[in-house]
């Protein structure tokens, strides 16, 4: 009853984070797991147990279909959406649990992390059929290499790739971190650019728009590429530009 709730609650978490996020746009859209990876503690728990308790054919069984399975889900997500999961760039705090597996900080790469997975279930298999204890502390030692990983090779290294690269922090540009609306042109997105200012500037008001597609809104500040070429026609000055991720603060004349 446990395993069916748990595997229940992943397909149906998994088919509405998927609804929600169409068409996806990024990588991560397809491969969603901010709200799932918590079932992923019990489901090892039961997993551990299952290599304990159950008769090595039938694990063997198991584990082949398992296998069979992940790498159809693999196959397909890697197809779906022609493709756009091995492109970046990706936004790595909604898929967590992949990364020490699988990342590079540009992109995922569902095929090599299902194959880690995979010889990791073999290698736990031969330990819990030898030891139970031995099976438990190979599980609880992937479990702290996994945390360890995120936090240096995810976090602090992101982070110091974000924010290292900023010749001034961005909410110390004079005036710009106040109550008011603030222009974002989508022409030039990256996940840093969107999701990380608006974090720097927790006082404004972003408002989306796209250049290739319609004129800029009538905001103070905008938010753009570097070359924005509209900066010329409402009379923009650049007053601040971050060139590692192509991103620039133009600041338009009042009205």
């Amino acid at each position: 009853m446990v395993s069916a709730f748990l595997l229940g609650s992943a397909v149906g978490l998994t088919v509405l984070v998927g609804l929600f996020l169409l068409p996806p746009v990024r990588p991560d859209h397809v491969v969603y797991g901010r709200y799932v990876e918590i079932l992923v503690a019990p489901m090892l728990a039961l997993g551990l147990v299952r290599l304990w308790t159950a008769p090595a054919r039938r694990l063997v069984f198991e584990l082949a279909l398992g296998a069979a399975i992940a790498f159809v889900a693999a196959a397909a997500v890697i197809w779906y959406a022609g493709g756009l999961v091995t492109r970046g760039p990706v936004n790595w705090y909604t898929v967590l649990a992949l990364p020490p597996l699988a990342q590079t900080r540009e992109q995922i790469r569902p095929l090599p992390a299902t194959v880690v997975a995979l010889a990791g279930a073999g290698i736990l298999l031969v330990l819990s059929r030898r030891s139970r204890v031995w099976g438990a502390l190979g599980l609880a030692g992937v479990l702290v290499a996994s945390s360890v990983a995120l936090r240096v090779v995810l976090v602090e290294a992101r982070d110091h790739a974000i924010y290292g690269t900023q010749p001034v922090t961005l909410s110390e540009v004079d005036g710009l971190n106040a109550r008011h609306d603030v222009g974002y042109d989508l022409a030039a997105y990256t996940p840093i650019g969107l999701y990380g200012y608006q974090w720097q500037l927790d006082r404004a008001h972003f408002v989306l728009f796209d250049s290739r597609r319609g004129p800029a809104p009538r905001t103070e500040w905008v938010i753009a590429g570097p070359d924005w070429p509209q900066a010329r026609a409402v009379g923009a000055s650049r007053v601040w530009a971050h060139p590692a991720y192509r991103q620039a603060v133009w600041r338009l004349p009042p009205p």
